[in-house]
């Protein structure tokens, strides 16, 4: 199995998606997701970019070229990129900052903190 169909079938179980969960999202058949998965297809590119899409990471973490899934953002410490991280890494929460978008460097790391305080309990209840 090559790095792009255990990257695939990783990102998959990792978010209890099933084939057909996969497959809808990016617009292909159920059972080219499989060819995918057991490596005996290789991707369209536009279907690279569309798995992407669907599992919230870069397309060159797919074909192994970087082992970062989300990418860095530049200037954010390494605590910052890590709340980064997982909020990208949520289908609802990178859905909500996707609406935002283009977010600069300040607003991430604006967000991040905000996250990282509600995510510790010291954020003020009401």
């Amino acid at each position: 199995m090559d790095i792009f169909s255990r990257r695939i079938t990783q990102l998959r179980t990792e978010r209890g998606w099933t084939r057909a969960e996969v497959a809808k999202r990016a617009g292909v058949s159920r059972s080219y997701i499989r060819a995918l998965e057991i490596g005996i297809r290789e991707p369209r590119a536009e279907v690279i970019g569309r798995l992407a899409e669907a599992f919230g990471v870069r397309a060159d973490y797919l074909l192994g070229l970087t082992d970062d899934p989300y990418g860095k953002v530049e200037g954010l410490t390494p605590e910052l990129q890590e709340v980064w991280n997982t909020i990208v890494a949520r289908p609802d929460l990178r859905m909500l900052v996707s609406t935002l978008e283009p977010l600069s460097r300040e607003q991430v790391a604006v967000i991040c903190r905000l996250v990282s305080t509600i995510r510790s309990g010291n954020g003020s209840g009401g």
